[in-house]
Parts: structure tokens; sequence; C-alpha cells
């Protein structure tokens, strides 16, 4: 027979371990090293995905995240010992360790302007990225210039004006203001595999402008004057994004991008390449790709590096009739979700043409039944 001292012995150790069990991740802490790879995925149209709210001892289910395919980076060494690089579809990030943090501190091969440019931007200063260690409640508010420069004879001619001095070079800035808050911690569910993450809510803002030197030889902002003839260009912006962050990944397991009002559009998530074609991240897709395939008749179609511009989907059989198409204004990570349950088991090919019916790409959907 258990005494009173008994139980209060037993009851001092069930809390003991409760309060164990709901501890937050000690640490979290991102060093890449080069070779390291990142496998990711990005769902376009992200559904039941429930941010919650801040704090301690969150689940987060992301088992519901979609993609076509995985993108493969990897890091590459730099020139110094603590430099790194990693290079995206639409330019190469490099960055350097400083006491255990990891700054980025410049990107090669940017386009800002959208012309076809391909600069170097310089950090100045260098703009944290990781803050090893990383602890529950932690917060950092970051600034940064980049900085880079465009010979005039770059530029399109149409953007020439009298009193600039085109003998010289167009300098591009894009100021970075970034606000960082450790918000909560917990476990996050991913297809195949579950994490103990710390999550980062940032907010970023970013302001791109351009500057020449006058007949005086002064710098000048310029940018009011191309606002109007580089309508593509995004010249002022503010990003929501969540980072769900695990101890020894050398990056994000998952970036979630919302609008202010946390309502998310968007998802970046790590993925096993096992599970999903694995791409170079110096090819350039085009075109239309479908999933999931094989299907049951329920699919996405996710568009891929167009211009925006309205464009033909259309599914067609083996004999070549057509039997389903859509006309839509797409561009880049547009998707169109459609009910294919129609078709019968089967072989199908899908189809995207522009608008003057030019095919852009044709590919195989397989179709299947219970």
């Amino acid at each position: 027979m258990l005494g009173i001292r008994g139980y209060i012995i037993i009851a001092f150790c069930l809390i003991v371990c409760t309060v164990v069990y709901a501890q937050s991740p000690s640490a979290v802490n991102i060093i890449p090293s080069s070779g390291d790879s990142i496998f990711s995925l990005v769902d376009n149209l992200p559904a039941n995905i429930d941010l919650g709210q801040p704090g301690a001892d969150r689940v987060w289910d992301f088992t519901s995240l979609q993609s076509p395919f995985v993108r493969t980076f990897v890091y590459q060494k730099g020139i110094s010992e603590n430099e790194l690089m990693i290079e995206k579809a639409d330019a190469a990030f490099h960055y350097i360790e400083r006491d255990g943090k990891v700054y980025l501190s410049s990107i090669q091969n940017a386009d800002p302007l959208r012309i076809g440019s391909k600069l170097e931007l310089r950090c100045a200063p260098v703009l944290l990225e990781y803050n090893n260690p990383l602890l529950y409640n932690d917060a950092s508010s970051e600034y940064s210039r980049l900085i880079g420069y465009i010979p005039w004879k770059e530029i399109p001619a149409q953007f020439y004006e009298d009193e600039y001095n085109i003998d010289d070079s167009v300098r591009i800035v894009l100021e970075i203001n970034r606000d960082d808050a450790a918000d909560a911690w917990g476990t996050l569910l991913m297809q195949n595999e579950i994490f103990d993450v710390i999550r980062v809510r940032r907010i970023e803002e970013q302001l791109l402008s351009v500057w020449t030197r006058n007949e005086q030889g002064r710098w000048v902002d310029i940018s009011e004057t191309l606002k109007s003839k580089l309508k593509a260009v995004v010249w002022n912006s503010i990003s929501y994004s969540y980072l769900f962050l695990a101890d020894g990944i050398s990056g994000p397991i998952a970036e979630v991008y919302s609008d202010e009002n946390d309502n998310v559009e968007k998802v970046i998530f790590s993925a096993d390449p096992k599970y999903a074609k694995t791409i170079s991240s110096r090819k350039r897709l085009r075109g239309v790709y479908v999933y999931p395939n094989p299907s049951f008749g329920n699919v996405r179609f996710e568009f891929f590096n167009l211009p925006l511009a309205r464009y033909e989907l259309s599914v067609f059989n083996l004999l070549g009739k057509k039997l389903w198409s859509t006309s839509e204004e797409l561009k880049d990570s547009s998707v169109i979700l459609s009910d294919l349950s129609f078709l019968k088991r089967g072989t199908y090919f899908y189809s995207l043409s522009d608008e003057k019916g030019k095919r852009i790409v044709t590919r195989r959907l397989m179709i299947l039944k219970v």
C-alpha cells in the first residue's frame, strides 16, 4: 500500500515527465555545408494548411501539400573558406558564415529590371539569413542594400533621356528591411516525415530603385521615369512568410507565404526525391505539368515560365480526338483544378497551345478507375 508520501512522489514524477515532454527544441542550428543538397517542392495552390496561433507545443499538419516534381539545389564551396554558393533557377546566392551565423553576401546573375541583364548585387551590410543558435522567442530586425551596376549599353535605347550621362553606368539598389520573430515551436507533419521545429514569422519589405549620373556628375534617382516603361518590374513589395526550421537541416523544412491576414498563398517545402521527379536547378521548365499522374480524375495542371497571355489547354485520346479543353489567361505558377473523372480508364495526352494555336508542349496523362 502506498502512503500519502508515495502518491505525492508519483504525482510529482508525472508532472516532471509532462513538462519535459512538452519542452521546446533547445536550439535550432542551420549551417549548410558544401555538398549539401536541398530537395524542394512548390505547392502554388495549398489546401487545408492551418498556421494556427503563436505559442508552444503546436502541431502543424502539412501532409496535404502537393507538387509535380522536386527541384534539386546543391551548396557549392565559394572562393573563401567560409563562403558557400547555391545556384537556383534565376540567380546564384552567395553566403558567408561568421561566428556560427549565416549571412547573404551577394546575388549573381540577377535581373531585377527584367531586361535580360546578368548583374551582381552585393549586400552592404551582409544580410542575416540564419541566426544560430535559434531559440524560441528570438527576434531580429535586419537592413541591407544590395547594389549592382549595369552599363548603359545594356539598357534598351527607349529608356534613354537626354539629361543622363550614358557613358557611365546605371546603379541598381535593392533595399531590404526584414523582421524575424521565432513565435512558435512544435511538431511539423510532412508526407513522409515528422520534425521538431521552431517557427519563424518573417515580414520583409523590398524597395527597388535605379540611379544614374546627370550631366553634373551627380547620382539621381530615375525610378519614377522608368516605372512607366518597365511595367513588369516589382518596384516595392511586402512579403509575409513563416519558416519552419529543424536542427541540423540545411534549410527550412517549409516556407509558407501568406497575405497579411495569414491566408496561405504558396508553400515551398522539402521532399524526399524518391517520391517525385527530380530536375536540375539549371533546367528551365516551360509549359504545363499535371498531377497526380496517374490519376482517378481530379487533377491539378500547373504552369511554368509562361508570359502572361491567353492559352488553350486540351486533353486528347490516342487517336487525337479532343475530349476536353479550356481557354484561360495564364502566367508562371498558375494552377487549374479539373475534374476529368468522366474519362474512361486509359492513356491520354494533354497539350498547351498559345493564342496563335502553336503547340507549346504535349505530355501523357493516365486515368485510373476503382
